[in-house]
């Protein structure tokens, strides 16, 4: 009865979501931005950031667009389809790639480090790309680590032997979160479950027991999604990128959590959203 009447309260979650979205589309023009084509609704926040409200999927010059997570470049997103639970476990699933026209508009496209900031990430330059414009139209640029700790309130810690930091004062700041809570954060914040590949593969769903709720939520989107920022992490070996992220958990955190952690740089791909730049005073 537990397991139903979650189910029931995900599909209502997720079909507010579905209308917020619908109600977007009567935004003015002043509320769009044009870039390689394609036209992207914006949202700019009780705190004065501006955000494109869509992920993105423009194409380089000579980019194509890969179904192979172990591609250099851009590959396509995905959600699941054909889960099977058998006995409280999911026993198997398949990957649904986001190639039609509307699924991409949904869930954008999946980019490498390379792509994303114009080069490969490494230990001379992994901390000298914040607020850099990379893929991001000319006037934006990919989000930095304290543009998105405004949000969501809570981070892992900035560099080896610092605490995790925590902005009670966050935009989106849930106390019994730790962090920003999903379910209200996209009633104002679009944020798409678009998947992520890292170490040449997708996402998957944990086969050993539905701790998480991606057979549930979001039309089996992934239960786990990045959004890169433009500020580098080094730990004792290599380097990483910091991103937004989600956690899913049954018990812990049913309506999914939003913070700010490391994204490992192993033939990673995931989502970009820009920022507008701050106006010039």
């Amino acid at each position: 009865m537990k397991k139903y009447l979650f189910l029931m309260a995900a599909a209502l979650l997720t079909i507010a979501a579905c209308d917020k979205k619908d109600n977007d589309g009567d935004e003015a023009e002043k509320d769009i931005v044009e870039y390689g084509g394609v036209k992207y609704k914006t949202v700019t926040l009780d705190n004065g950031q501006t955000w494109m409200a869509e992920p993105l999927r423009y194409l380089p010059k000579d980019a194509t667009v890969s179904e192979d997570p172990t591609s250099e470049g851009i590959c396509y997103a995905y959600k699941f389809k054909n889960v099977v639970i058998e006995d409280n476990k999911v026993k198997s699933y398949e990957y649904d790639l986001a190639k039609s026209e509307a699924a991409i508009k949904e869930l954008g496209y999946l980019y490498d480090f390379k792509t994303i900031f114009g080069a490969d990430i490494t230990e001379e330059n992994y901390d000298k790309l914040e607020g850099i414009q990379g893929i991001c139209p000319k006037g934006w640029h990919i989000p930095t680590h304290a543009e998105c700790l405004a949000l969501v309130g809570y981070s892992n810690a900035l560099a080896q032997g610092q605490s995790a930091v925590t902005d009670e004062s966050a935009l989106f700041y849930d106390k019994d979160y730790k962090g920003a809570r999903y379910s209200e954060m996209i009633k104002v914040f679009n944020y798409p479950l678009s998947g992520y590949a890292m170490a040449g593969k997708f996402g998957t769903i944990p086969l050993s027991s539905l701790t998480t709720t991606v057979e549930s939520l979001y039309n089996y989107c992934s239960p786990f999604n990045f959004i890169v920022t433009s500020t580098g992490y080094k730990p004792k070996n290599g380097v990483q990128m910091f991103g937004m992220q989600t956690t899913f958990n049954l018990g812990t955190y049913p309506e999914g959590r939003v913070t700010l952690g490391y994204i490992t740089n192993n033939k990673t791909k995931v989502q970009v959203r820009c920022i507008k730049d701050a106006e010039k005073k």
